[in-house]
């Protein structure tokens, strides 16, 4: 087990699967590129942006998986009962559950666990990011509150500055 730092510093729990994933199948799921995402956000709209809390350790892994994740610390010997970092499947886990829950959301942007969505009018962006938030907690997907940012005129999104101009 590693711990390195997130961005913001707080740790981030990692274990070495290289020999798992030499092992494991990985079912891709397709994201588009953030440019691509970004690049088609409409002008003079109104921004909310959401980041799913620890977005890999929210899809619940099956009794057989969870042992192929064991490993073992100075303190014992531990195994991962949800998706772990650095299992190559994870991400592709965690985007598509995420993507199928939000499916029929419109006016929405998502990339891995961010998600953006516009709006033309204030009313219209209460309603809209009302429903996803509804379909998140009934689907069981936890949002970053820190992160969360309501009808802005600006935001943040993938990496990318996103203004009223576009």
């Amino acid at each position: 087990m590693v711990v390195m730092p997130k961005k913001d510093g707080r740790p981030r729990r990692t274990v070495d699967f290289q020999r798992l994933n030499r092992a494991s199948l990985r079912e891709t799921h397709h994201t588009r590129p953030p440019f691509d995402l970004v690049s088609s956000v409409p002008k003079h709209t109104f921004k909310t942006v959401a980041d799913a809390y620890s977005g890999y350790h929210q899809v619940p892994l099956d009794e057989e998986s969870r042992k192929l994740t064991t490993f073992i610390t100075p303190w014992g010997r531990y195994r991962y009962r949800r998706t772990p970092m650095g299992h190559c499947a994870s991400q592709d886990a965690f985007t598509k559950r995420f993507d199928d829950t939000i499916t029929d959301v419109p006016r929405k942007l998502k990339y891995v666990d961010d998600t953006l969505l516009h709006d033309s009018s204030v009313s219209d962006a209460f309603w809209h990011t009302y429903n996803f938030l509804q379909r998140c907690m009934e689907s069981g997907v936890t949002l970053r509150p820190d992160k969360f940012r309501f009808c802005r005129r600006s935001v943040t999104f993938a990496g990318y500055l996103l203004g009223w101009e576009g």
